[in-house]
């Protein structure tokens, strides 16, 4: 390796090394981890509404007594997706709370809480067409639309609510025939005055000069400018060389990308539902269940289908027997460390261009309005065909095919290339 590829490896090396031990992407990355089963299963609540108990699509258009359902699948949907931001700042303080060594669930709470205070408690309500106001949190708050400012006020109110505690004279000495969780909860009293009160005053400072509330101007000057970024073929491009860059290397791309990446992911598939259940159509293409469809699929996919075409290498042949069957569910280990792709320069560009081709033409499709944006989630491991056709419906599959043929095209001319190497490489040996 050249001295550049060698500062370049380290470089990125050392990148990924700080993003593992960064204590808050951990929390982040934890916490949707977590919490992606209850997106998945808010997805589906949203996609049993339509083909149940629609009188439009579903089956409620021959059988009327369905739509009586509508209720029940609304409150799974609304407790899961529309409600993200609560669990998700929960979690956050939780895993802050066990990674600062204070009380992981009084920490929890104080993450929760802290956040509420800077929430809008007021809402507009019409009736008979008279608008007024009442007591409660605005949808905006709990859904998609707070998840930015959540998480920042989960961080800071955890990190404050752990420094308070540091301090031995703000806890409050109980003696030593008293409970332990009594004397826990009494040890944290102060911390929880003191952090509640310094993060309730910033948010009312904040709204007595700029006159918004933290939430809304957060969601309006930052969330939704990148949510705008990342849904555009730029933003879905840069992050896909970022994760591929490391994969390069032998590092868990994904993993690094994911609490940069899986926020933003969440946020459009609660965007879509929330169109949908408006009557409108969703605009947010990339989702974790396209990300999974047209982005991790054509990872190692392409490549076993490309060797089984061209390859004469015995070897590259022999892993990708062994690989096509986990890559079959998008599980691109066995390929990735197999062949491998890892630190491979002639299998570096198709490894990058056929994720970046496959990926594109499903954005192409979305924007275009041949393949309907996702509002059902897919989880990860989802086979090929069947992972398009619950997010995207038979346009999926058919966007799927195309973008898994081209991606496959495009590693066939170097993986003759990799068949003149081997040659080369034999006849040096004779």
């Amino acid at each position: 390796m050249s001295k550049f590829s060698d500062k370049f490896v380290d470089g990125m090396s050392l990148v990924a090394e700080k993003v593992d031990e960064n204590k808050f992407l951990g929390a982040i990355k934890d916490s949707f981890t977590i919490y992606m089963p209850f997106v998945i299963v808010g997805s589906f609540m949203n996609l049993f509404n339509t083909i149940l108990c629609s009188t439009t699509t579903g089956l409620a258009k021959w059988v009327p007594a369905l739509e009586a359902l509508k209720p029940i699948f609304t409150a799974a949907n609304f407790a899961t997706l529309s409600c993200m931001t609560l669990p998700i700042v929960f979690l956050i303080g939780l895993k802050l709370g066990k990674k600062n060594n204070v009380p992981e669930h009084i920490s929890a709470i104080m993450a929760l809480a802290s956040y509420l205070t800077i929430c809008p408690q007021i809402v507009s309500v019409v009736v008979d067409d008279k608008t007024g106001t009442a007591s409660g949190l605005p949808g905006a708050a709990l859904g998609s639309q707070g998840l930015f400012v959540g998480m920042l006020v989960a961080i800071l109110a955890s990190q404050l609510f752990a420094f308070l505690m540091t301090f031995d004279k703000l806890k409050i000495k109980m003696p030593a025939s008293v409970p332990t969780a009594i004397t826990t909860s009494f040890n944290a009293l102060i911390p929880i005055v003191l952090t509640l009160l310094g993060v309730s005053v910033g948010g009312y400072a904040f709204r007595q000069i700029s006159g918004q509330y933290l939430t809304d101007w957060i969601y309006t000057t930052i969330q939704h400018p990148l949510e705008n970024a990342f849904q555009s073929p730029a933003g879905l491009f840069i992050i896909i060389l970022v994760c591929r860059a490391f994969w390069f290397l032998g590092i868990h791309g994904d993993l690094i990308i994911k609490p940069v990446r899986d926020p933003f992911l969440a946020a459009a598939l609660a965007a879509n539902v929330a169109a949908v259940a408006a009557g409108q159509t969703p605009s947010s293409p990339i989702t974790y269940g396209f990300w999974v469809a047209f982005v991790v699929l054509p990872v190692s996919l392409p490549v076993c289908l490309a060797t089984f075409l061209v390859s004469k290498r015995e070897d590259y042949r022999a892993v990708a027997k062994v690989a096509i069957g986990p890559a079959l569910f998008g599980i691109s280990e066995p390929m990735v460390f197999g062949l491998p792709l890892v630190l491979n320069t002639t299998m570096l560009i198709p490894s990058i261009l056929s994720v970046m081709l496959c990926s594109g033409t499903a954005l192409f499709a979305s924007t275009i309005g041949f393949m309907p944006c996702n509002t059902v989630d897919v989880a990860f491991g989802t086979p090929v065909l069947l992972s398009a056709l619950i997010g995207h419906g038979w346009q999926g599959v058919v966007v799927q095919i195309i973008g898994l043929a081209l991606a496959t095209l495009v590693y066939i001319p170097f993986m003759i290339i990799a068949n003149k190497q081997a040659e080369a490489e034999q006849a040096a040996q004779n």
